[in-house]
């Protein structure tokens, strides 16, 4: 895998479930870069994993996230784990390529544009969620995993 700036979900409770998730990409050899609200640098600090903090202001983030793709060389992608048109545009204008849900009409701006699971209208957990995500964009092998995320998940490599 290329370097892979992951884009944290919003909220502190979807950001530890985004964690199994997160722990897939890495296993799968993904040099990660983590980029969130100013909380998720102290969140996720004992991880190892760089943390770019983004500010409130779009046309800030957009330099921040322009400047940590640059750093990067060349050849970066990105994975939202957010699901706002505004995240896809940060990231497009930055130049980070970014992939994740096909939701909020950013199809377009997706370079992989993964289809939400039928499963998310039902029952299917927030870790299983994320997952599906990680699986679609890098086929991960996946660690263990909560009961609930177990059962959403039917890829072949999950136990």
């Amino acid at each position: 895998m290329h370097p892979l700036i992951v884009r944290l979900p919003n909220h502190l409770g979807d950001a530890c479930m985004a964690l199994p998730a997160i722990q897939c990409l890495a296993a799968a050899g993904g040099s990660l870069t983590l980029a969130g609200r100013p909380w998720s640098a102290a969140l996720f600090e004992s991880t190892g994993w760089p943390v770019i903090t983004l500010p409130a202001d779009r046309s800030a983030s957009i330099g921040v996230l322009r400047s940590a793709v640059r750093a990067q060389a060349h050849n970066v992608e990105s994975l939202l784990l957010t699901n706002s048109f505004s995240s896809a545009l940060e990231f497009r204008v930055a130049g980070a390529r970014p992939s994740g849900y096909a939701t909020d009409g950013r199809r377009l701006l997706l370079r992989t544009a993964v289809t939400v699971p039928r499963e998310w209208a039902g029952d299917m957990h927030t870790v299983a969620y994320y997952l599906h995500l990680a699986h679609a964009f890098g086929k991960p092998m996946v660690p263990r995993r909560p009961r609930a995320a177990r059962t959403a998940c039917r890829c072949r490599c999950c136990p």
